[in-house]
């Protein structure tokens, strides 16, 4: 469909809970700054809702979020999610026992113990269909986190990975495993490094699953 008639036929709008300052703009599209968790401040109902990497929240809160989402659905509108299952996975188990799989353990049993779980994703199909939803789907698509493939689009799907993955493992460590699993600075600075180090590394052949469930609402 030409962009011309899309603006014409459709309106976008993009929430999150801290301000969107766009590259660009076109005139489909608005973003407000809204936080899900509270109730949603829309009259209308929405033809296709998306929601994507949007974190786990405790089990009262992700309740009252699908709620949200299915009250401000319309009859035969979709609800769409899309998010990472935090699992360090490996099909030829190259990543036993490395420091990066030690990592998302510790991780794991962290967010765990501050009441959240890096495997939500996995709640979507109950939430949904315990609505209503019909005709669901769900799709996996594992994502290299570096650059082993040997496909030249995954080995630069992986690259980009390993570049974000890295990212995220400085940013999280210290609140994670300092506050909730009281780890020393000085072990935090050494599994980060280790991570760095091994993350890159071809010889290792580590995935994660990037999980979409999607439905609709009956007419």
């Amino acid at each position: 469909m030409p962009l011309s008639q899309a603006s014409e036929t459709c309106h976008i709008l993009g929430i999150d809970v801290e301000p969107v300052v766009p590259p660009f703009t076109l005139p489909n599209c608005a973003f407000e700054t809204v936080d899900i968790t509270k109730p949603w401040p829309f009259e209308s109902r929405f033809d296709y809702i998306h929601a994507r990497g949007v974190p786990d929240f405790p089990p009262n809160t992700r309740e009252a979020v699908f709620d949200s989402m299915w009250n401000h659905l319309g009859p035969g509108g979709w609800i769409e999610c899309t998010n990472w299952v935090m699992r360090l996975e490996s099909a030829d188990r190259s990543t036993q026992g490395t420091r990066c799989e030690q990592w998302f353990h510790a991780i794991e049993r962290g967010v765990s113990a501050m009441g959240g779980s890096l495997s939500f994703p996995l709640e979507w199909q109950r939430l949904m269909t315990a609505r209503g939803c019909r005709n669901l789907q769900i799709r996996k698509y594992p994502v290299p986190l570096n650059a082993w493939p040997p496909s030249e689009r995954l080995q630069k799907i992986g690259s980009m990975m390993t570049e974000n993955t890295l990212s995220v493992v400085d940013m999280v460590t210290g609140p994670v495993l300092e506050g909730a699993l009281r780890w020393s600075k000085e072990d935090c600075d050494a599994i980060i490094g280790d991570f760095h180090k091994e993350l890159p590394d071809t010889t290792y052949h580590p995935f994660i699953i990037l999980m979409t469930t999607y439905g609709q609402k009956p007419f």
